[in-house]
């Protein structure tokens, strides 16, 4: 009923027969209909939690593929889904420019996407290239394999299922935290900080619903997105280091 009534309105709108849509949010005030099966994106919801997750990532562990390792350091600072990850390439990264720009094809709704790059993420990747920077994809595996290739599509999601939870002594394992559950962890963080819900949906390559906003949002937003990504990474930042 609620995406009816936002239909309309916005044709109202369009027509310039109202000035705004008295529709939108009314999705957030319906109650959300049972879920038919369990998601499978673990992911945490509170700093306490991303710390520890965050804090296991970076501690040394000459066991973790040194790609692996790399990929979900960066995984936080760019929300993107780990298939995006997995085959990201060189050619995406303009280090000049601290933008990674994802062509439409690989995207899941079709559309280029502008990532900006905080220091931090920069970092991360310079510190890739010293390893793969002469090949066609950032995160390549050379363990028990003739030649490097992308790594696997459980790697990330695995390794963290067998750090250390230092607060139970056992290892997170299923159901904690997923490599795709960055993504639904920043959303929600970022949520808190008030920046304007174009802007973190435009971020994540999420499909706006709405007409009017899909127009206006051809602008990219970019300013805001880009002080939105440095401040998350800030906070990224403490977490790891107090």
């Amino acid at each position: 009923m609620a995406g009816i009534l936002r239909k309309v309105f916005n044709e109202a709108f369009i027509l310039g027969d109202i000035e705004a849509n008295p529709a939108n949010g009314l999705t957030g005030l319906m109650p959300a209909p049972e879920s038919k099966t369990k998601s499978n994106f673990g992911h945490v919801t509170s700093t306490d939690d991303l710390k520890v997750i965050l804090q296991q990532i970076h501690k040394l562990d000459r066991r973790r593929d040194t790609a692996v390792t790399l990929a979900l350091k960066l995984m936080p600072l760019v929300f993107l889904r780990p298939k995006n990850i997995r085959f990201m390439k060189w050619e995406y990264i303009d280090f000049e420019a601290t933008l990674m720009t994802m062509p439409k094809e690989p995207m899941r709704m079709g559309k280029e996407l502008k990532v900006p790059l905080a220091a931090q993420a920069i970092a991360i990747l310079k510190d890739a290239h010293k390893s793969t920077g002469e090949l066609e994809y950032v995160f390549m595996s050379t363990i028990g394999k003739d030649k490097p290739i992308p790594i696997g599509e459980s790697a990330t999601t695995n390794a963290i299922k067998r750090m250390i939870d230092p607060r139970t002594g056992k290892a997170f394992g299923t159901g904690f935290m997923t490599s795709h559950g960055f993504r639904h962890t920043a959303s929600t963080m970022i949520n808190e900080l008030e920046y304007p819900a174009d802007a973190i949906e435009l971020q994540m390559a999420h499909e706006t619903q709405n007409i009017v906003r899909s127009t206006y949002n051809k602008a990219q937003l970019m300013p805001t997105r880009v002080m939105m990504m440095t401040e998350w990474a800030t906070l990224i930042d403490d977490l790891l280091n107090n």
